[in-house]
């Protein structure tokens, strides 16, 4: 067996055993949902760093994975020490790994989000109740860390987000990674998270409620939103929304 078929046999055998999907397991790895069914369907090799970062996830080693030992537990000098204990958020400096040259530090926080039941006061007055996705987003609950784009470098207040509903399909797919970065005014066109008060929560450190919805103006006092699923356009009275966060595009992120 080459390695490649190796790897794939393997990580399926690990998949199976700790009862994740490829998605799950790709998105904790690399942020991508699709890294694993990539190696799979192309029979690529993966790079060595991303394949120490998929035996991490698989609660084993690479040399596990590339068929090189049957101890299935590796060895600890192996595995990809996690973001908090090789440097904080303020540590922006790029590793090179000699094998795949350049590596992002991977010092951008992934926030708790989740999808919420939370309804809309009666002031926010066009809003069709039950048509709207709410979510909740917690940025003081950090439950991982993503690679920090170059762009991002010194931003101590770009936070990174798994997608907790459908309300921004098909442009952000639910479950999809997204990077926020609350210092870029929004723009026309852009997705945006507008977080909106509640009277329940008045701890900014608590889960803030939210909808992830695209920027389409400020008109007489509101701001008028769009969301793409279910399709509904409505707006929210400025006083009643907190904040506004842009949603950066591959284009943001690749900017310099």
């Amino acid at each position: 067996m080459d390695q490649t078929n190796m790897i794939i046999e393997r990580i399926a055998q690990r998949l199976s055993a700790l009862g994740l999907s490829e998605r799950q397991a790709s998105l904790s790895a690399t942020g991508s949902p699709d890294a694993i069914r990539y190696i799979r369907t192309r029979g690529a090799m993966p790079s060595a760093h991303r394949l120490q970062e998929l035996a991490r996830v698989l609660e084993t080693s690479s040399a596990w994975l590339l068929g090189q030992t049957e101890d299935i537990s590796g060895s600890v000098s192996d595995q990809v020490e996690p973001a908090e204990q090789v440097g904080s958020a303020s540590d922006f400096s790029t590793v090179v790994d000699a094998a795949t040259g350049p590596v992002l530090p991977r010092t951008l926080p992934i926030v708790r989000s989740e999808r919420s039941e939370i309804k809309s006061p009666a002031e926010y007055s066009n809003i069709r109740m039950g048509l709207l996705e709410a979510c909740t987003i917690n940025r003081s609950e950090k439950i991982g860390w993503a690679r920090r784009p170059p762009v991002l470098f010194g931003s101590t207040s770009a936070y990174a987000v798994y997608m907790p509903t459908v309300a921004g399909e098909p442009r952000i797919q639910s479950g999809q990674l997204f990077v926020v970065d609350p210092s870029r005014p929004a723009r026309i066109g852009d997705t945006v998270v507008a977080y909106f008060k509640d009277k329940q929560v008045v701890d900014l450190n608590e889960p803030q409620p939210a909808y992830i919805v695209e920027y389409r103006g400020f008109i007489d006092g509101s701001h008028q939103l769009r969301q793409f699923s279910p399709f509904l356009d409505f707006h929210l009275n400025r006083a009643v929304v907190r904040e506004l966060h842009r949603i950066m595009t591959i284009e943001d992120v690749l900017s310099v």
